[in-house]
């Protein structure tokens, strides 16, 4: 349905999920992640161009819209968060993820969406004060300006009790990860919904 285009279907197809009881963690791991590995497969293949890979994915961020419509969360705990991708990155859907497990677990979320500078994401964070930093990289397009930047970031959340949660392809990698050391790597929306809960206000990340 996504690659068809279908905004409606897609939508009603998660809001359905949601209403059977299955929680926005799971429907984020297995039909929303599924339909998208299922699109690179296709990419790969040559089955689908780039056009159709940007409208099937256009498709799916509509349809997590209709779902935080219908979203009940849990009672608000206090808890800030700011979600963003690296500088370069435009796979934003992850951060709509994110945002999506953090909010129905009672948190509230400041989104900054694709392409967010490092520098540009402290500023926020000294302003905001939130509890959780989450970066999304599927790429990262200058990794030493990128390794620099994150060093002052995480000084700066060390010194205001932030946590930092790394996620996506670009941090799966041991080397990158010793580049970019973080408070969580969760390895599924199931392991960020996890943390959540267990995230208190007081309590030290």
């Amino acid at each position: 349905m996504i690659l068809a285009g279908d905004e409606s279907e897609a939508g009603a197809c998660l809001v359905d999920a949601y209403l059977a009881h299955h929680s926005p963690d799971s429907i984020s791991d297995t039909t929303i992640t599924g339909a998208m590995h299922m699109l690179g497969d296709l990419w790969v293949k040559g089955s689908v161009t780039i056009a159709d890979e940007h409208m099937a994915t256009r498709v799916v961020l509509t349809a997590i819209q209709k779902l935080r419509g219908v979203l009940v969360p849990d009672e608000p705990n206090g808890l800030n968060a700011i979600c963003c991708c690296v500088e370069g990155d435009l796979h934003e859907l992850a951060v709509h993820l994110a945002e999506l497990v953090l909010e129905s677990r009672g948190w509230q979320v400041i989104n900054l969406g694709a392409n967010t500078p490092i520098f540009s994401l402290q500023e926020m964070a000294g302003k905001q004060r939130p509890q959780l930093i989450c970066i999304s990289a599927r790429t990262i397009a200058d990794l030493d300006r990128a390794t620099a930047e994150f060093a002052q970031l995480r000084r700066v959340a060390t010194k205001l009790d932030m946590g930092i949660v790394l996620g996506g392809e670009a941090f799966r990698d041991p080397n990158v990860r010793a580049r970019f050391p973080a408070d969580f790597y969760p390895e599924d929306f199931r392991a960020l919904s996890r943390l959540a809960v267990k995230l208190r206000k007081g309590t030290e990340v």
